[in-house]
């Protein structure tokens, strides 16, 4: 991976994608726009299953990222994050496991970790490292 973010700095605003901003041209235009605007991590979200279409959406906003040396982390997904070449990852219960993620992505990857208000989740995640934790459930439609 060519991680070349250190996790420590990350702090600021953190963007999440939507897949109604549009094509992989309107999702990097939208990114220069957020990083623009002062956000200092994207997380590429998009739910959907066509993995050409979310391959070529992520490598565009990437491009985008790498530009401005802010991180990119893909939701849920650790094998695109891995082909992409992406700076992390954020999974959820139903996703890979953040040992799996270190193994696969390595050990400076970015990993987030939903916790779903979950006190025990949260102990048990962050027993395993994570580079962070979100608590909330999200408003986001899944």
């Amino acid at each position: 991976m060519a991680n070349t973010i250190r996790r420590s700095t990350i702090a600021g605003l953190y963007v999440l994608t939507d897949a109604a901003v549009g094509d992989h041209r309107a999702l990097a235009a939208f990114v220069e726009a957020v990083i623009g605007g002062g956000a200092q991590l994207i997380q590429y979200r998009d739910k959907g299953d066509d993995r050409t279409r979310r391959q070529r959406e992520a490598k565009a906003i990437l491009a985008v990222c790498r530009s401005h040396g802010v991180p990119l982390l893909i939701n849920d997904d650790v094998e695109l994050a891995a082909v992409v070449g992406a700076d992390g990852v954020h999974v959820g219960k139903g996703d890979a496991s953040l040992a799996q993620a270190r193994t696969l992505l390595g050990p400076e990857a970015i990993v987030g970790v939903s916790c779903y208000d979950s006190l025990a989740r949260a102990q048990e995640a962050a027993a395993g490292g994570p580079t962070m934790l979100r608590s909330g459930v999200s408003s986001l439609p899944r």
